[in-house]
């Protein structure tokens, strides 16, 4: 099949939604997702149906079992297996290599290839485990480097939260206040949770989440949340990358310090503006 008028074809319904010169735009765009694993799996899959033509994937740890409950291209063949590896093919699965590039670190972001992950992107997300403090240190250091803006989303019980991190924003050490040497330590988780997971739904369990985050160093994640927040984020990356700047009719992301919430439970979306540590 001729390449353009596969990609045409396949995106064809986009049009209306967006304009031609828009998904042009998107079929030249770059997207970096560090971390594939809950949310960053998913947003990968998005974004390659929405025409984006390259995506750039990094995460060095591979599928087990738990996984399965939420994890694009966890599967029980997969279990095992390297997650970015398996994303990309899955990415396989529905486009061809000549309509969406697909490059891949299977060692994850570090210091040492950090610069290269960002190099050609135009956007990055952060969807790095919650705890691996060094690597998100890393990745937010190259991507301020290049100039580049740094989505980054959680799962909170039957919600999500939204970050926009830019080269002039509040830098992810200073919000956490760690650097990539930092050890995990009571004090640094406690920190990752009250400002990367702000307003604990009352819903939740807290004794449970206790155990989960202090004693087992893991996040609960509730299996269907994190499509809807890999939707919302890639949503905003598009938007990103087509530009919401100065037009009246988006409403921009507030750089940080600053998040937006929205939760399933309530219908209640949080707009939340300056520290709230």
């Amino acid at each position: 099949m001729d390449t353009e008028f596969g990609y045409w074809q396949r995106i064809n319904r986009n049009l209306g939604i967006i304009s031609y010169s828009d998904q042009r735009r998107l079929k030249h765009a770059a997207v970096a997702i560090a971390g594939c694993g809950g949310m960053g799996g998913l947003i990968a899959e998005r974004l390659v149906r929405a025409g984006i033509g390259k995506i750039i994937l990094a995460d060095n740890q591979q599928f087990e079992i738990s996984n399965l409950n939420r994890q694009f291209a966890s599967k029980r063949k997969t279990i095992g297996a390297n997650k970015a590896l398996s994303v990309r093919d899955e990415i396989r699965e529905i486009v061809p290599a000549n309509e969406c590039a697909v490059t891949v670190l299977t060692q994850g972001v570090t210091e040492k290839n950090a610069a290269e992950f960002v190099r050609s992107a135009d956007i990055v997300c952060d969807e790095i485990e919650f705890f691996e403090i060094a690597a998100r240190v890393h990745l937010h250091k190259a991507a301020r480097a290049a100039g580049l803006r740094v989505l980054n989303c959680n799962v909170v019980g039957f919600g999500t939260r939204i970050f926009l991190f830019t080269p002039a924003s509040m830098t992810m050490e200073d919000f956490l206040e760690v650097e990539a040497e930092t050890p995990l330590d009571e004090n640094v988780i406690s920190r990752l949770v009250s400002r990367l997971a702000p307003e604990l739904p009352a819903y939740m369990n807290q004794d449970l989440i206790y155990d989960w985050v202090f004693k087992n160093h893991r996040a609960p994640i509730f299996g269907v949340t994190p499509a809807l927040s890999a939707g919302i984020v890639a949503n905003r990356v598009v938007i990103e990358l087509l530009g919401a700047d100065g037009k009246p009719e988006i409403e921009p992301l507030v750089p940080m310090p600053a998040y937006v919430a929205f939760d399933c439970a309530n219908f209640k979306v949080s707009k939340f503006v300056g520290k709230w540590w």
